[in-house]
């Protein structure tokens, strides 16, 4: 497998926090693609950057999402502030489908049904760099001794150019490999 296919085709991806990284969001969001993908405890996180807007009348609400415009609307809760809404740019931290909506923890629990119908697994890790040393797997061999024959492949995803096979189903893709469409 070179490449793990997303065609224009499709228009969420859900995803484990460990596909939380602004490649992947940006990736996704310029394909038309809307990323569903809870976030880490970065230092923006702590920070509490992903929170909604909010004034002296508490946390504003979110009042819909316009994907021309690439930002979410919200609006103050007691309808007081002028202006009584704000367009907040989507990014990482503020998708399109805010993560405290219904709608975004039903299309995330739908993906988390999926993998645990299907008894198998591909497990797929997010490496920031450009380069993989064996170690860095450490935790797909582990996985895939304690799965056995339930673990399909293991890909570690990088930012470097090649498929480097590790051996035992396991492997490094380039991150740019979600973007290509296999033949």
């Amino acid at each position: 497998m070179n490449s793990i296919p997303l065609t224009p085709t499709r228009k969420r991806a859900a995803a484990a926090a460990g596909y939380d990284a602004r490649d992947i969001y940006d990736g996704c969001e310029q394909r038309g693609i809307r990323p569903v993908i809870p976030l880490k405890k970065t230092p923006a996180v702590v920070a509490g950057k992903d929170r909604p807007p909010s004034c002296e009348h508490g946390t504003w609400t979110f009042a819909g999402s316009d994907a021309k415009r690439g930002a979410s609307k919200w609006r103050c809760p007691a309808a007081e502030c002028r202006p009584g809404s704000v367009w907040v740019k989507a990014d990482r931290l503020h998708p399109l489908v805010p993560r405290s909506t219904d709608r975004w923890k039903a299309l995330y629990r739908g993906r988390a049904a999926v993998e645990r119908e299907f008894g198998n697994l591909v497990a797929v890790e997010v490496k920031a760099g450009a380069n993989v040393r064996t170690e860095d797997l450490a935790g797909l061999r582990h996985l895939a001794r304690r799965l056995g024959d339930r673990f399909v492949a293991g890909h570690v995803l990088y930012t470097g150019q090649q498929t480097l096979p590790f051996g035992g189903r396991l492997r490094a893709v380039s991150i740019e490999a979600l973007w290509r469409v296999s033949p």
